[in-house]
Order: C-alpha cells, then sequence, then structure tokens
C-alpha cells in the first residue's frame, strides 16, 4: 500500500517530498485503478513544485529469486498527468503559531487500461508498481542528510492478489503532520478494506529511491 515531470537545473530545487502512499482496485481482466499521494511542504523555499506528470514504473519479479530487474528493463512505463492538487488543513495544535506549517497534496489516478495495459495473470511472480521522486524535505531530522535521499512508493500484487482481484487497504484518516514535544498523542491509523482481509501492521524503513542526481529529478 506503502509506497515523477519537471527537470530542474539544480538537485536543490527537487528537496520537498515528505510523504506518500499508493493504493490500487482490482477491476477485473488484468484492469487496475490506481491512486497515488504524494506531499510537499509548501514552505520549502527554492523548491520543485508538485510535478505536472508523474512517472510510474511497472515491475514483474519473484522477489524470493532475488532482486527484481534493473529500472532499466520494466514490465512497462507510465507518465500520469496530475489529477488533483490542494493543501492539506493545518493542525489544531498548541504547539504551532499559524502559518507555521503547510502540506500540499498531489494526487494522480491512473487505469491502465486506459494506458492500453493490462497485467497478465501470473502463478509465482508479482507485479510491482512504483513511483520514485528525489527528495525529502530538509527539515526532515530522523533521516541523516534527507535532501541527499529519494522516496520510493509502491504496491504489490501478489499472484494470489491478481488470482482473487483483491484490492489493497486504505487508511482511514489524515496523519498528523506535525507532533508536539511532551504532548499526549491519539491518532487512529485504522485502516478499510474492500474486501474483509485481515490487516496487519508492522513497523518499517521508509524506501530510498530517487537520488539527487539530475537525470533523477
Amino acid at each position: 500500500m506503502l509506497f515523477l515531470v519537471a527537470l530542474v537545473p539544480t538537485a536543490l530545487y527537487g528537496r520537498h517530498i515528505i510523504g506518500g502512499s499508493m493504493t490500487y482496485k482490482c477491476l477485473g481482466n488484468g484492469d487496475y485503478e490506481f491512486t497515488l499521494k504524494v506531499y510537499r511542504d509548501c514552505f520549502c523555499t527554492g523548491c520543485a513544485a508538485i510535478d505536472p506528470v508523474a512517472f510510474i514504473g511497472i515491475y514483474n519479479c519473484n522477489p524470493a529469486d532475488g532482486p527484481c530487474s534493473g529500472q532499466n528493463a520494466p514490465f512497462a512505463r507510465l507518465n500520469v498527468p496530475l489529477t488533483q492538487r490542494r493543501n492539506i488543513d493545518a493542525p489544531d495544535y498548541p504547539c504551532l503559531i499559524p502559518p507555521a506549517v503547510c502540506t500540499e497534496e498531489g494526487v494522480y489516478i491512473f487505469r491502465l487500461s486506459r494506458y492500453s495495459i493490462r497485467l497478465p495473470l501470473t502463478l509465482d511472480k508479482s507485479y510491482f508498481i512504483s513511483y520514485q521522486r528525489c527528495c525529502r524535505n530538509l527539515t526532515i531530522t530522523n533521516v541523516v542528510n534527507p535532501g541527499d535521499y529519494g522516496a520510493t512508493y509502491m504496491v504489490e500484487i501478489t499472484p494470489e492478489a491478481q488470482r482473487l482481484c483483491n484490492n489493497s487497504p486504505e487508511f482511514n484518516t489524515f496523519p498528523p503532520t506535525v507532533i508536539c514535544a511532551n504532548s499526549n498523542l491519539s491518532y487512529d491509523h485504522s485502516a478499510k478494506d474492500a474486501d474483509g482481509d485481515l490487516l496487519v501492521y508492522e513497523f518499517c524503513p521508509p524506501f530510498d529511491g530517487g537520488g539527487n542526481r539530475l537525470e533523477d529529478n
């Protein structure tokens, strides 16, 4: 579930990503609709805007056999135009002095059949739909040199999910953009699943991807 198109003259302008997600709906006959959401810091100085087009890569491989094929050999590539852009309402937290926080959301919705693509059923390989973008916002404090690391948001469609025409879960609420130090935090991180599947949560490191080289921006 978890887990980009202007070229910019320097690596600095690519630094703006603060989060993102990807979900999908199975439409049958190998057709899927995906929703990619990307979040940026509105107050990031001299940084890139939400991209007008997202570069999407689709890969077909079995992770148990080792790393998937390189990025130069995807199953398919898509150039997806921006569907919607909006600012997220600022949280009402006592530690904030407005307008100290501003988060912008870019939404990309794309259906494979509109690109003349369908995903044939496979018995032993997953499909990975992936989006990469440089780079993370410099205000992030729990990532070393965040301006040098991009982000990857992707979903995996396993052979079983293909067979069952499964849908990905979706979180019920938007997470807090700010957590006040020394203050209690209560957040409902539950999700809904259209298929009624059991949902399991775990902590994991964020995926890197999309470095600060010019061609990655």
